[in-house]
């Protein structure tokens, strides 16, 4: 059964007081169904960590178009910097047309540099909520 469900039904101790019960905000979608809506003309990004055959640290930082799932650059370096990683999303827009969302998370690697290089062609960034490792899926 379901908070909203039980609430209504339910006493919190005191008496002529029924338990409250939140709900969501009307007109507002749910993440999923943006994604849904929106997945042709969104991109989202993110670094892989692994290692080279010295056990040296080597980030992989790719690119996705959510519509088809198709990775659009993949590019590697031991020590991403703002700058290096500003540089990559130069280099996947400049032969297409850009995305209207872009979806990032809160990495220092991305920062203040990354998203001016996106509002240029006219990108719209949104960040992941925090300690939401799901949200770009």
């Amino acid at each position: 059964m379901s908070q909203l469900a039980v609430g209504s039904y339910v006493d919190n101790g005191r008496e002529g007081h029924k338990v409250e019960v939140r709900r969501r905000a009307s007109g507002g979608q749910r993440w999923s169904t943006f994604l849904r809506n929106h997945a042709d003309v969104t991109w989202c990004c993110d670094f892989v960590q692994t290692h080279d055959v010295l056990f040296r640290p080597v980030f992989a930082f790719f690119i996705v178009h959510l519509g088809s799932r198709r990775v659009i650059p993949v590019a590697t370096t031991r020590s991403p910097t703002q700058q290096w990683t500003a540089q990559q999303l130069r280099n996947a827009t400049m032969n297409g047309e850009p995305p209207k969302f872009f979806i990032r998370d809160r990495d220092d690697e991305f920062g203040a540099v990354f998203d001016r290089v996106a509002r240029g062609p006219g990108m719209r960034v949104i960040k992941t909520a925090v300690r939401a490792p799901n949200m770009k899926t």
